[in-house]
């Protein structure tokens, strides 16, 4: 559920993840990068 809405939405999860704490984002960010919803651009 939470890997579809992400993968429909990503600027929307991006911009949510903004406003959450500095882990919080960091645990999340590294989940989707794990799941292969987000590309980790470096």
């Amino acid at each position: 559920m939470i890997s579809a809405f992400i993968a429909s939405h990503e600027g929307l999860a991006v911009f949510t993840g903004i406003l959450l704490e500095g882990k919080t984002r960091l645990v999340a960010a590294g989940f989707a990068i794990h799941r292969g919803l987000l590309g980790l651009a470096i």
